[in-house]
Parts: C-alpha cells; structure tokens; sequence
C-alpha cells in the first residue's frame, strides 16, 4: 500500500477501522508508514470506538488503550469526546469542562450528535444547576431517540458507562424526595424527622442511587441503616438491591430469592437478577421459565443486554465474599 496516494491508502485505513479501533492493531504493529496511517487524524476522527463503548474503562489514564484512545480525542472523534466528558466528571469531578466539551461537539456536529452525549449533556446542565436548560435538553433528548423505552435504554448505557469508569461521588441536585434529602429534615426537629421517616415516605422514596452505586447497601456502609428501613416498610428496590446483597456475599436462601421474586413486577433488573440466581440454585425449569418472561417484557435483544450488563457492574461493586456458594 505505501506505493498507492497518501489520499487512497487514508481512506482504506479509514475503511478498515470503521466497523472497530481494534481493527487497526494490525497496522499499528506492520511498519512506520502502516503506522503513520492507522493513527492519522482523517482516520481516527472517524474510527468506532466500540470497544471503548462496551467497557469505558479503557479510556482512563491508566488504560493501555488511553494512547490511541487520547488520538481519537484530538481528532475530535464524536464518541472519544463522549467518553472523555464523561470521564473529566466522573472520575475527577470536572463537569463544567466535560458539558464544554459536549457542547462544542454540539455545534460541530448538529445533526449527528450521539444520544448518548444528548444524555449526558442534559444530566451535566442539571449538576450545574442549569434545570431550565436540562429539562428542555432532556425534552430533546426523548424526543430526538422516539420513545420513552428507547431514552431508557440510552440512559441505562450512560449510567453503565459511569460505573465502568469509576466515580468520585454520586449526589443528587434534585428537590423531591429522596434519600440523601433525608438527613436534613431528620435535623430540621421533630416535626420533620417523624414525616421523612413515616411508612409513606420510607415506602416510596427515591433510593435509585443504591442501584447505580451499589456499596451503598453493604454492611459497614452508613447508607445502609436507611436501606433497611426502607426494606421493613416494602419498598420495591430495597427488597431488589438487599436480595442482590444477601444472595452475592452470603449463602442463598429462599428468603433472599423471595426478595428478587416480590421486586421483580416492579424492576427489569430484580427480574433478571430472580432468572440468573434460580438458575444458580439449581431451579433450571423455573429460571428459564422467569428468564423467558424478561427477555418478553424488553423491548429489544440490546435493552436486555444493557439490564444484564448493569446487574452485573451491580454485583461487581458490591463484591463478593469468594465463599463459591454456588
């Protein structure tokens, strides 16, 4: 090829990376010149990152994709640019440079700007404290993926995303109830203690941020108290994220198993999780049978995916105790 056009021999490289980075490996290794073209920017600006989307952990700076990675980013490849934002708020806590970068990749690139970035940059414009911007963004964001199911599946793979790359601290900037409001009104007397601990609220709360951030329900964590009361009055994800719990780092029991099978009516996750560890238990009939009903309740093959992928980050975070129980 080193006797073709340099025009030619870009394009063919570029051809050659488009369906993954990783099918550049080849070039990378063969020659200089193989080298010079499989890292050139025409080419790495339009080279898929699927690879890095699967695992985003591979563009943190410890990573030993994080050079090619790193080449993509000054090219402004729209994907690097995606996960580099997310990674700058994520792992180091600088959303205000994160949102600047997805919204030059805005402007540059109007009509194909991923929906994964249209995501994110309506959570950084929340974090920020920009809510009119946010929600119009979010708006936008429903609007441009066609359906509530189909944002669902895209917010999913962010949050994914985050976790795969490790965070500082999940807070929330929201004004409803939940759980991390508690604590203040717990501290504003008397009054307001008995209502943020009454049935009606333990019951129905917003505790999402013990599903993306699942340490939060171990034993030790000081989270974990609230989770229990939360768990005693019924709440769905309590009894999901507590069944999650005892059945990764303690022996299974059907009590455990019984928590995944009450949340599952309410959680894709509890009733994928209620499929996976029946068949761990030895209850094949049962597990498929469960597993078929999931795989029916998802909109698509991918949806499932993403649920399977996020129980399994879930189960990771807890970490489990290497007993082998199964």
């Amino acid at each position: 090829m080193e006797s073709l056009d340099v025009n030619i021999a870009l394009d063919i490289a570029a051809r050659v990376g488009r369906d993954s980075v990783a099918d550049l490996a080849g070039m990378l290794s063969t020659s200089t010149y193989y080298r010079f073209l499989s890292v050139h920017p025409d080419v790495v600006k339009h080279v898929s990152l699927q690879p890095l989307l699967e695992n985003a952990a591979r563009c943190n700076l410890i990573s030993t994709a994080r050079p090619i990675f790193f080449r993509c980013l000054q090219a402004s490849n729209p994907s690097a640019i995606y996960l580099e934002s997310l990674r700058l708020a994520a792992s180091e806590g600088r959303v205000e440079e994160g949102f600047h970068m997805l919204r030059f990749l805005q402007a540059e690139h109007p009509m194909s700007f991923p929906p994964a970035a249209m995501f994110t940059l309506s959570l950084f414009q929340i974090v920020l404290g920009l809510y009119e911007d946010g929600i119009s963004s979010s708006h936008r964001f429903v609007d441009f993926v066609g359906s509530y199911a189909a944002a669902d599946i895209v917010a999913t793979s962010v949050y994914r995303h985050i976790l795969q790359i490790g965070r500082l601290k999940i807070r929330s900037n929201s004004d409803t109830w939940r759980f991390d409001a508690i604590p203040a009104c717990i501290a504003d007397g008397p009054f307001w203690q008995a209502t943020a601990l009454s049935p009606e609220v333990l019951s129905d709360v917003d505790i999402d941020e013990y599903v993306f951030n699942s340490r939060l329900a171990n034993e030790g964590s000081p989270f974990r108290p609230f989770l229990l009361r939360c768990l005693q009055e019924g709440h769905h994800t309590a009894q999901y994220v507590e069944g999650l719990r005892r059945l990764v780092q303690e022996p299974p029991t059907q009590a455990s198993l019984d928590m995944l099978s009450t949340a599952g009516p309410h959680s894709m996750y509890a009733r994928f999780a209620f499929a996976i560890f029946l068949l761990c238990c030895g209850s094949s009939d049962q597990g498929f049978l469960v597993l078929e009903t999931f795989l029916n309740k998802v909109s698509s093959f991918e949806e499932a995916l993403e649920i399977a992928n996020l129980v399994e980050a879930q189960i990771r975070a807890m970490g489990s105790r290497g007993t082998r129980q199964y």
